[in-house]
Parts: structure tokens; C-alpha cells; sequence
């Protein structure tokens, strides 16, 4: 079992807010690719598209277990969606060191304290 660091970010030439998960050197821009997750709780889902994680966090366990699958799936050596697709690659991923970082989840955010946990926060970058 392996938790994805998910975090809200923009880049300089992109302002707006939006899911990513951290990949190595990479953040995987959720908003692109999340319309490639075919699970039964996130397929047309809308939860990628938000500006904090609130939406995903309030999903609970299962989903955020269907987002890892869907992400790994997506990841693998075998699955040529993103593997054959350079121009989804380049939409769909950002270096990690572009990644402008922010607050994650929105005045809720103590109420959900307790769940970070499960769906941990990349750390600003230096």
C-alpha cells in the first residue's frame, strides 16, 4: 500500500489551481488525465477539476484507492495511452521544480486534519 502525494499547484505560465500528484521529478496534472480514469467512483467525475483537494478527500478510502490504480495503470510500461501519446505527456506533466505550490484544502482544512494521512501534501518547493 502506497499513499501518492497529491498537491495543489500552477505554474508561471499556467495560474490556475490544480491537482497534481508528484511522479520523481514530475507532478501529474490530474486536470488533464482524469477523464482517462474508467473506475466506477471517479469515471466522469469531476473531483480533478477543483482548485483544493477538499472534493477527493471527502471521497473517502475507495476513491482514493481507484485514483492510485488509475494512476499507476496510466504509468505503466504497458498501458500506451500516456506511453504513445506525446503530446498528452506534455499537457500532462509538469517538472516538479516549475511547480508553484498551494494550500491544498480550503477552510475546511482542520476539520480533515486527520486524513492527510491517507492523502499526503507535497511540500513546497524550496
Amino acid at each position: 500500500y502506497q499513499n501518492l502525494p497529491y498537491g495543489v499547484f500552477s505554474t508561471a505560465d499556467n495560474a490556475t489551481h490544480r491537482i497534481g500528484v508528484a511522479i520523481g521529478d514530475q507532478v501529474m496534472d490530474l486536470s488533464v488525465v482524469s477523464s482517462l480514469f474508467d473506475g466506477p467512483l471517479l469515471k466522469g467525475s469531476t473531483v480533478f477539476q477543483q482548485t483544493t483537494l477538499n472534493a477527493f478527500m471527502g471521497l473517502g478510502k475507495a476513491a482514493w484507492s481507484e485514483a492510485r490504480a488509475s494512476v499507476r495503470k496510466l504509468l505503466s510500461k504497458e498501458e500506451p495511452t500516456l506511453r504513445d501519446n506525446a503530446d498528452l505527456r506534455v499537457k500532462a506533466f509538469v517538472a516538479r521544480a516549475s511547480a508553484i505550490m498551494h494550500r491544498p484544502a480550503g477552510s475546511s482544512c482542520g476539520l480533515l486534519y486527520g486524513q492527510w494521512e491517507q492523502v499526503p501534501v507535497l511540500p513546497r518547493p524550496p
